[in-house]
């Protein structure tokens, strides 16, 4: 089952999930700056009620606004487009470049574009890797997130020399047993950090700066007992 294949699928579960999202993320009642306010406010009372929770899509959001506060007109660069990411980077970032595979997510997201906000499709990739040179360029706070989650790991790598932070979404599997299986391996960086407030956790990587994280809960250092940096 090649990744094309594989992304086939994805869209038709994408297409029944529109059919079944609620009201406020179809068009044309979908906001970017509401959405926002609505992740603020739902990231506030995470904080506060230690028995509320996130949902699985959500669960990176605490980090990527700490990230972005931390890093002001931060350049980012989303790989794999969303409601839980793509307004946090749209309103917090000072440029962006969201790149997708899926050309359902990229109609979905593209006309919020901008000058300083773009929105490509990445069409040359396979189960193994995106063959996209953006990955190369220099970010300040870069966002793995993107399909086909086999690729999560190269593309990681591709980003460790040339972006000061990575967020890395969905790397639970590096601690426990999980039903994912992206091949995550951060032996390889000086610093590492993983937010671990949620059942699918996040980790932040860098080989550039330590990581700028106090308050929010959190393991320091690469999982399995690979050498990883510390916190700031």
């Amino acid at each position: 089952m090649n990744a094309r294949y594989r992304l086939g699928a994805a869209r038709q579960r994408l297409t029944q999930s529109w059919r079944e999202r609620p009201p406020r993320l179809r068009e044309p009642f979908f906001s970017p700056e509401r959405e926002l306010s609505r992740i603020v406010e739902r990231c506030r009372r995470a904080e506060a009620d230690p028995g509320f929770a996130l949902q699985a899509f959500e669960s990176h959001q605490p980090v990527l606004l700490a990230l972005l506060e931390a890093v002001p007109n931060a350049r980012t660069l989303e790989l794999g487009t969303g409601y839980g990411s793509t307004p946090i980077i749209l309103a917090r970032s000072g440029k962006s470049l969201s790149l997708e595979t899926d050309p359902s997510w990229y109609r979905r997201f593209r006309r919020y574009g901008s000058t300083t906000h773009l929105f490509e499709l990445c069409g040359d990739f396979d189960d193994i890797e995106w063959h996209c040179p953006q990955l190369r360029e220099p970010w300040d706070v870069a966002l793995v997130d993107n399909s086909p989650g086999t690729t999560r790991q190269s593309n990681a790598m591709k980003l460790a020399a040339s972006t000061r932070f990575i967020v890395c979404h969905d790397t639970q599997e590096c601690f426990r047993p999980a039903a994912s299986n992206f091949g995550w391996d951060f032996s390889s960086f000086r610093y590492v950090w993983t937010y671990t407030r949620f059942e699918t956790y996040t980790t932040v990587v860098s080989n550039h700066d330590a990581i700028p994280f106090r308050s929010l809960p959190g393991i320091d250092g690469a999982p399995d007992g690979r050498a990883g940096g510390g916190t700031k």
